[in-house]
């Protein structure tokens, strides 16, 4: 396999719901931050979302999206991605995909203020987003974990800055003993997630980016903020003692809610270079 970069636009929204912000965020990102940046993009429908089926809404658009990136990824046979969404599920793809070329030996560094942990039928709302990493540890629809390339393990997972968890996401950390990194404990030391990653012995990292893992009062341009996040400054030390410690072969960059007009920001203009430059 050719050591090939892909950059992969995939506004995927739907797993959201009624919002369609992050479909519109994702081109804000391509227009204020990847302008010159040699970029794939997924098609992704803007017409009004499919009803519930198997318990998740919008599931024939989610389906048939996650079949197309599928296809982009074989066509390309990619050694690293850098994924702009979208929401957060809009990187599943991505994240079986080098997964799989890895043959399971990838460690994922999950930063979000959600665990996205709920199973179809443990989801109250029933917003695939909310359930995109259950799936990929091989917990969903059957075809939806069929048409991905791999599905990880429990103890290949460090999650960090969660602080908005729903009943069945806490029980499903702590019954499977899954790594989970508070704001307080990334604030004592930024250095402690790289060290996490280390000790799993994994061959390279996949970092996924829900932009709500930040801090609102210092970034306000995610969806669905939650209080109490990760100051840019320990979040931006975090993810440079990740990067120069450990082999990343892909990142997710997610949830964001800006338009073109917003102000341009170091904190992303940070993670484009990262995700650029894979």
């Amino acid at each position: 396999m050719s050591k090939k970069h892909l950059n992969l636009l995939v506004p995927q929204w739907q797993g959201s719901g009624q919002d369609d912000s992050i479909y519109h965020g994702a081109f804000a990102l391509l227009e204020n931050y990847l302008s010159d940046a040699d970029l794939t993009q997924a098609a992704i429908t803007d017409q009004p979302i499919s009803p519930v089926k198997h318990d998740i809404l919008g599931y024939d658009e989610i389906l048939a999206q996650l079949k197309q990136v599928n296809e982009i990824l074989q066509r390309d046979r990619p050694a690293t991605i850098f994924t702009v969404g979208g929401g957060c599920d809009a990187d599943l793809g991505a994240m079986a995909y080098l997964n799989s070329i890895a043959d399971g030996t990838m460690a994922l560094l999950y930063i979000d203020a959600h665990g996205d942990l709920n199973t179809p039928q443990s989801s109250n709302s029933k917003l695939f987003y909310g359930m995109s990493l259950r799936a990929l540890l091989g917990d969903s629809d059957e075809e939806i974990v069929r048409n991905l390339a791999s599905t990880i393990t429990p103890e290949q997972l460090v999650m960090c800055a969660n602080r908005a968890l729903d009943a069945e996401e806490e029980r499903y950390i702590r019954e499977e003993g899954i790594v989970s990194l508070s704001v307080k404990d990334i604030e004592n030391d930024p250095h402690i997630v790289a060290k996490r990653l280390l000790e799993k012995g994994c061959s390279s990292v996949y970092i996924h980016i829900d932009l709500d893992a930040l801090e609102p009062e210092e970034f306000s341009y995610a969806p669905v903020p939650e209080p109490d996040g990760l100051k840019v400054q320990h979040f931006i030390e975090m993810l440079q003692a990740v990067t120069k410690q450990c082999r990343v072969i892909g990142l997710g960059l997610l949830e964001y809610s800006g338009t073109k007009d917003s102000p341009k920001l170091n904190v992303i203009e940070k993670i484009v270079d990262i995700g650029l430059g894979l």
